[in-house]
């Protein structure tokens, strides 16, 4: 056999280890490309729909303004997504686990969006009962029972003043018990007092009457709300939500089982085609490459979060000093995390620093931005095209929602507190601040040019004692001789 026949035969033998390994790669193309969308779309919805319960949660404890603007950005979120068109099969055929994805997908939009609607009805009936109790009904039920004290007063009536003591006190039961007994009491005692009203001498007071019909009007509205949230019983709209919270869940691990079987089926196939393949060794070869580089990959990110570790960040700051553009550097770190970790333990401090990352990925995981974990409870965000306005309504969101979380472990007396009692490393018991997260956000313009990252650093370092004692504090850098300080105050000033 003659060389250059030998050479025939190895151009032969690559054309054809080219032609299988194109011909795979169109298989997986067309199979992927009719599932991609809805697997993807559906990880969105899911990001969403669990930032929605962070919400609720939330709100429960803390009852603040904040969080109706929170809820309509969630809502335009989701109207965004809910919009966005998905690609169909390349090939034009519905696949049986294609439709299973878009009917799974159009019932996760179905739940979300009965979710936005149920928290949207909480939030405003919550308002109408007020945010506290100097507002809403609870104001209303204030004013007009120390009206009719002060018409008893007037009158020096001590058993007028009794009585709408005791039906104050049967008010406040309900408000803490929501049980129907108080409700019971409360209307059998305004009925005596409401007939009394009509008899000598009280009938020559209208103002006395007045007061109690107008307190009854609110009580009997504040009654109904109460019941509609859902305190106090086993129905109402909290019941919906923590019910449609169990049936996404179901949701989502249907979901999740069916993409396990039929990945396993598509490795399957894929293992018969390699096996019956006479050119497995150009498989086992690629296979090898892509394991090496994954190796290489994982080194290089955080084993608990999987963000981009401290070689990648060091590297990509670089990049970005060189950029002709402006340019953004976030970084984020907790406050109070020692108290936190020892008050609940390190797994839980874990979950904290996981969970955290992937708000990160959920709100800055787009083209554009870089994500790294520094190590420990610190992360940093950069941007290549530094948008300062948009960047700052992700961080305060991050914050808000994360707030949102932190607080779920605590008790609601810790909560209302605004702090937790613990021993420090002396024994010695006190009291230390709640988990938040505070952002030192660093703006570069396009003109300035910085060949050391350690000059970052630097500025970055002075920006942090601000950022820990507001929770946020911004600086711009016009010329690196003179940078000043843009933004030193509070988040909630920026909300």
């Amino acid at each position: 056999m003659t060389t250059q026949r030998l050479y025939h035969i190895l151009i032969l033998l690559l054309l054809l280890f080219f032609l299988t390994g194109l011909s795979l790669q169109l298989l997986w193309h067309f199979e992927l490309k009719s599932q991609s969308d809805y697997g993807r779309r559906i990880e969105q919805i899911s990001a969403l729909f669990k930032q929605l319960g962070d919400l609720e949660f939330g709100f429960f404890y803390e009852k603040e303004i904040g969080y109706f603007t929170l809820l309509q950005e969630e809502r335009d979120d989701f109207k965004h997504l809910d919009a966005m068109p998905l690609h169909t099969d390349a090939m034009g055929i519905e696949r049986e686990y294609t439709l299973e994805q878009r009917h799974a997908m159009d019932a996760f939009s179905a739940h979300t969006r009965r979710y936005i609607e149920l928290l949207d009805r909480i939030l405003d009936r919550q308002r109408r009962l007020g945010l506290n109790h100097n507002e809403g009904l609870y104001g209303a039920l204030r004013d007009h029972a120390h009206a009719f004290e002060a018409v008893a007063v007037q009158l020096h009536d001590e058993h007028l003043m009794a009585q709408v003591l005791m039906l104050r006190r049967h008010e406040k039961d309900f408000m803490l018990r929501g049980l129907d007994e108080y409700v019971e009491k409360y209307d059998a005692l305004y009925q005596r007092l409401h007939d009394e009203m009509h008899l000598p001498p009280y009938d020559q007071t209208p103002a006395l009457l007045e007061a109690l019909e107008g307190y009854r009007s609110n009580w009997l509205e504040f009654v109904t709300l109460f019941r509609e949230v859902g305190f106090g019983t086993s129905g109402g709209l909290t019941a919906q939500t923590k019910q449609l919270r169990g049936s996404f869940k179901t949701l989502l691990q249907r979901h999740q089982s069916a993409q396990a079987v039929h990945t396993q089926k598509l490795e399957a196939d894929l293992s018969v085609v390699v096996l019956f393949n006479y050119f497995s060794f150009s498989l086992l070869v690629l296979v090898v490459i892509f394991l090496r580089k994954e190796v290489a990959h994982a080194q290089e990110r955080n084993p608990l979060t999987g963000l981009n570790g401290n070689r990648r960040i060091e590297a990509h700051l670089k990049t970005l000093l060189h950029y002709r553009s402006p340019r953004l550097v976030i970084y984020f770190d907790f406050d109070n995390f020692k108290p936190f970790n020892d008050r609940f333990g390190f797994k839980v401090g874990d979950e904290a620093i996981a969970h955290f990352a992937q708000l990160l990925r959920d709100i800055f995981g787009k083209k554009g931005y870089f994500i790294g974990h520094v190590g420990g409870d610190d992360f940093i965000v950069m941007e290549t095209q530094g948008d300062f306005d948009k960047s700052l309504k992700k961080v305060l969101k991050i914050q808000r929602l994360f707030e949102g979380f932190a607080l779920g472990y605590y008790t609601s007396e810790e909560v209302a507190a605004g702090q937790v009692r613990i021993k420090d490393r002396y024994g010695v018991e006190r009291d230390m601040s709640l988990l938040q997260v505070s952002a030192a956000m660093l703006q570069l313009h396009a003109q300035i040019r910085i060949h050391d990252a350690k000059e970052v650093a630097a500025l970055i370092n002075e920006l942090k004692p601000l950022s820990k004692a507001y929770g946020f504090a911004a600086l711009s850098v016009w010329n690196p001789d003179t940078p000043y300080i843009e933004y030193p105050v509070h988040a909630d000033q920026l909300s």
